[in-house]
C-alpha cells in the first residue's frame, strides 16, 4: 500500500469573508492573491478545486492546474448570499444554527466537505477522485 499525501487548503479573503456577509461568488482581494502567489506549497501530483471564483483564484495563483469537483462545493447560501448576518431573521439563524450541519440549508444545498455531506469523496488511495 502507498502512502497518500492530502493537503486541503482554504480559499483566500474575499471583501464578504472580511464583513462576515455569507458569501457570493466573489474575487479574492489583491492581499489574499498576494499571499497565495508567494507561497512556497509543495506542488501536488493532482490538485481539486471547488467551482467558485475564489477557490479557483486560489488554486491559480498558487501555481496549481486544478480540476473543478463540485463535490468540494462549498455550503450554498441560497438567498442569504451576499447578507451580513444582521440582514438575516435571527429566528431562522438561530434555527439553522441548530440544525445538525449535513441537514442545514439557507434555501438551497448542504454543507460541503466538512459536514459528511460528501460521504465517499475520500475512501483511500485507489478511490481517490483523480485519474
Amino acid at each position: 500500500m502507498s502512502a497518500v499525501r492530502l493537503t486541503l487548503v482554504s480559499h483566500g479573503a474575499t471583501a464578504a469573508l472580511r464583513a462576515a456577509r455569507f458569501p457570493l461568488d466573489e474575487p479574492l482581494e489583491a492581499r489574499a492573491l498576494d499571499a497565495a502567489r508567494s507561497s512556497n506549497l509543495r506542488p501536488p501530483d493532482h490538485a481539486l478545486s471547488d467551482s467558485s471564483a475564489r477557490c479557483r483564484q486560489t488554486a491559480a495563483a498558487l501555481g496549481l492546474d486544478a480540476a473543478v469537483d463540485d463535490r468540494l462545493t462549498d455550503l450554498d447560501t441560497g438567498r442569504w448570499s451576499g447578507l451580513g448576518l444582521d440582514e438575516v431573521d435571527p429566528a431562522g439563524l438561530t434555527a439553522w444554527n441548530t440544525i445538525p450541519l449535513p441537514h442545514r440549508t439557507a434555501g438551497s444545498r448542504c454543507w460541503g466537505w466538512s459536514s459528511g455531506c460528501a460521504p465517499g469523496w475520500w475512501s483511500g488511495p485507489s478511490a481517490g477522485p483523480w485519474p
